[in-house]
């Protein structure tokens, strides 16, 4: 297989991991994805202690939307992480939990390239600090309704890492979330 014969979400994921592998040569920390699916209505000190402390320096959380009624800043605090969380327009919160130096935080449901509400559920754009690198943490959760709309949202995040990189031919840029790529052979 090769990289032309895959779609354009599939093209996305593998230039932005390539991207990533190339860029940051000194910088390695350890990401992790969660779709928390019911938004996160149990107890959370369970899952930072089996799921985050041991095994993530970063992660990016979608659908966090009930982490705010159980104190997740403080719960996240004590575990010895700092936790920034996006309201999502279509309900489905967007969080990024770091033990790594929060430099920088974008929320909204915007798009760098201009366009107003350019995505389903919004992009939040963290800078993290690892020893000398910058990297940036682009969360996101696409729309799960539409195939195409997928493409303009894989898109919109292209013309993002694009943005970062002429403003910074350095720029190390990791997207990461619940990207809804549903395989044919996935079973209905």
């Amino acid at each position: 297989m090769t990289i032309l014969s895959l779609n354009l979400v599939q093209r996305m994921i593998f230039f932005l991991i390539f991207f990533f592998q190339e860029k940051v040569v000194n910088a390695f920390f350890r990401l992790c994805t969660i779709n928390i699916h019911d938004g996160g209505s149990r107890n959370l000190n369970p899952l930072f202690e089996r799921f985050f402390v041991p095994w993530c320096e970063v992660a990016v959380i979608n659908e966090c939307f009930l982490w705010k009624k159980k104190n997740a800043v403080e719960t996240a605090k004590n575990h010895g992480f700092a936790l920034e969380i996006q309201a999502s327009p279509g309900g489905r919160d967007l969080g990024i939990l770091a033990k790594l130096d929060l430099l920088s935080i974008r929320r909204g449901n915007f798009s760098e390239t201009g366009t107003a509400h350019g995505f389903h559920h919004g992009v939040l754009h963290c800078i993290v600090q690892q020893e000398k690198e910058q990297v940036h943490i682009l969360a996101t959760h696409l729309t799960p309704h539409s195939a195409a709309r997928r493409r303009l949202e894989a898109r919109k995040l292209i013309a993002i890492v694009q943005n970062l990189e002429a403003a910074d031919a350095k720029a190390a840029v990791v997207v990461a979330g619940d990207f809804n790529t549903l395989s044919p052979l996935d079973k209905a």
